[in-house]
């Protein structure tokens, strides 16, 4: 037990291995030769955590291997899901080999992700995710095991005798550092679900409290007029699955931008709470370009409706009058 107080609770597990050093010669087997390489892996509950952290240190000294979490949720499915750009995007657990008459690479069940990838129980009632931060490659089996990416050591950008492509896999540059020696720190969440929280967004919640926790700031002592508790922007019911994804100002105005999407199959119809009057609002495109005037749900201007279709994405300008 590493940490045992009061706010959260820390269990630490300390492993030791002896790993092939790297390739053989002919690059087709792993060297008889082994070198020490230590795993700390640290599970944390906080006393209000929705989700158990894990923090991995890893001091990797050997070379061409591939290191991974694998969480075995018991959740058989047919799709696993995961983050992507303003979406999350469902896909085939089972993986199905193309004919190779039809296509010169293998079939891998390697998948990307931005910060979040689960399965749900078939009936809908249950299910589990991985929240990784900062780490993009994730596998799941029919079977329900959800596999991270830790560590990708490899010695090419495009190795020049790799098996499971045909004609080679890229310009063969060689990168010594891209066996990423020495200590690695990584950190994920690991989230059960109740029900399908896609489609209530308490995933992507929950998966953001993880990646982006409260920090303690040191500041002088000054005065000032705003409350202790504060937001710029909110929506009128926390529990709806649209998700804020930035808030800035315009790149060729003085208005400020504020993007949302809706990663759910679903339509929604949600009220964004500005927290202060503003004299107009506009309705964008991506790159910022008015489309029309945005709907307000207010007569003191401090709110706008905003219409979701399905996976859609919504950018409004709002300009205030002083």
């Amino acid at each position: 037990m590493a940490k045992d107080g009061p706010a959260r609770g820390t269990i630490r597990i300390e492993q030791s291995w002896q790993l092939p050093v790297g390739l053989d010669n002919d690059r087709r087997r792993r060297s008889a030769a082994k070198r020490e390489c230590r795993l700390t892996t640290e599970l944390s509950l906080g006393r209000n955590d929705r989700w158990v952290g894990v923090v991995t240190r890893f001091d990797n000294q050997v070379n061409d291997h591939r290191l991974r979490v694998k969480v075995a949720t018991g959740i058989q499915s047919e799709q696993s899901w995961a983050s992507s750009a303003f979406d999350i995007v469902r896909r085939s657990t089972k993986i199905v080999q193309p004919a190779s008459n039809q296509w010169i690479e293998d079939a891998v069940g390697a998948l990307p992700n931005q910060g979040l990838a689960g399965v749900t129980s078939a009936c809908g009632a249950y299910g589990f995710a991985i929240a990784p931060y900062g780490l993009p490659e994730y596998e799941a089996t029919p079977q329900g095991e959800l596999a991270v990416t830790l560590v990708r050591s490899v010695g090419y950008l495009g190795s020049p005798d790799v098996r499971t492509i045909s004609g080679g896999a890229g310009p063969q540059f060689a990168t010594p550092e891209a066996q990423c020696q020495g200590e690695l720190v990584n950190r994920l969440a690991l989230i059960p679900l109740a029900g399908d929280e896609l489609q209530t967004g308490e995933a992507w919640r929950k998966s953001a409290e993880h990646h982006l926790p409260a920090r303690a700031v040191q500041i002088r002592r000054h005065t000032g007029t705003m409350p202790l508790v504060h937001s710029f922007a909110s929506f009128d019911r926390p529990d709806n699955p649209i998700v804020l994804s930035a808030m800035k100002k315009t790149e060729a105005r003085d208005g400020t931008v504020i993007r949302c999407f809706n990663p759910t199959e679903s339509e929604h119809i949600v009220t964004l709470r500005l927290d202060r009057p503003v004299q107009e609002a506009y309705m964008l495109d991506l790159e910022e370009n008015r489309k029309g005037p945005a709907q307000f749900a207010s007569s003191d201007n401090t709110a706008l409706i905003l219409h979701f279709k399905p996976k859609q994405i919504i950018t409004v300008e709002t300009v205030r009058g002083d």
